[in-house]
């Protein structure tokens, strides 16, 4: 925990000496680093704790730090743009990989859609379901002399 703490501080004085300076390739260096260092976070809690992706634990990382002011937003903000500008990058060997492997999407495209289908509005249902349980109000259980009383109260024509 002392360790966690120190290095809490360490970055802090680190991206405080990075503030100082305002050229955009040090807002880029800024940026960058910020979330290179949320994502070691990340991977250092999945280490420890495996119940979500490292960087899901990153990305948490990230917004605690920028509530809380560790992190400046407007900074980070920037470099964020653009990385979601360029993000169809991302998604090219994905796009490779679907056309080197069509004739076996050919062979079972239909049982892929259909699973998707089917799993789509099974988990829709599920959550719906989850909802309306979670957010439900308790209605008031009565019981026997709780009728029984409002019963004699009620007058009879």
């Amino acid at each position: 925990m002392t360790l966690l703490f120190t290095s809490v501080l360490i970055l802090r004085q680190f991206f405080r000496a990075l503030h100082s300076f305002r050229a955009p390739a040090y807002q880029a260096l800024y940026s960058l680093v910020a979330i290179f260092i949320c994502l070691a976070l990340g991977y250092l809690t999945c280490a420890f704790f495996s119940i979500l992706p490292a960087s899901l634990y990153g990305m948490c990382y990230l917004a605690l730090g920028l509530h809380f002011n560790w992190l400046d937003a407007q900074r980070i903000g920037q470099t964020v743009s653009f990385i979601l500008k360029h993000i169809g990058v991302c998604f090219v060997p994905a796009g490779v990989g679907i056309m080197n492997y069509f004739g076996l999407l050919k062979a079972s495209g239909w049982q892929l859609l259909l699973f998707t289908i089917v799993s789509t509005l099974a988990l829709m249902v599920l959550v719906g379901w989850s909802y309306q349980r979670v957010t439900q109000k308790p209605t008031p259980k009565v019981t026997k002399k709780a009728t029984q009383l409002s019963t004699e109260q009620t007058p009879h024509d």
